[in-house]
């Protein structure tokens, strides 16, 4: 069987653009800070390969579109994409704002790496 679907939970997810001043981190999750769901596909393990997953990405909506060209297929209840053949439900406007470059160490941890920069 090729790849089934899965989903990861999340509360956003980070995007860079090119700045005159380098990289700029921004988050985007929902207005209200609730989880949303990544729609995905994952492969169990078998003999000498590990199991994997993917993030599926779709055209950015019109909203995410000034941020990238590309953004996460997302759910807030991922019901329809685990148990239907259709992108129903999906998620096309989340809110977005600058963070700190704090986020690209991998040692930084906290809710402040979600925050609006100041």
């Amino acid at each position: 069987m090729d790849g089934r679907r899965c989903v990861i939970p999340a509360i956003g997810y980070y995007e860079w653009q090119k700045t005159q001043s380098g990289k700029q981190p921004y988050f985007a999750g929902l207005a209200d800070e609730s989880p949303l769901f990544f729609g995905g596909l994952y492969e169990p393990a078998r003999e000498s390969v590990c199991a994997s997953c993917t993030i599926i990405t779709m055209q950015a909506s019109e909203m995410m579109a000034p941020l990238h060209h590309r953004m996460p297929l997302m759910f807030n209840d991922p019901e329809a994409w685990l148990e239907g053949n259709s992108f129903e439900g999906h998620l096309d406007d989340l809110s977005w704002h600058a963070v700190g470059k704090t986020v690209n160490n991998t040692r930084n941890q906290g809710i402040e790496l979600i925050q609006c920069e100041k």
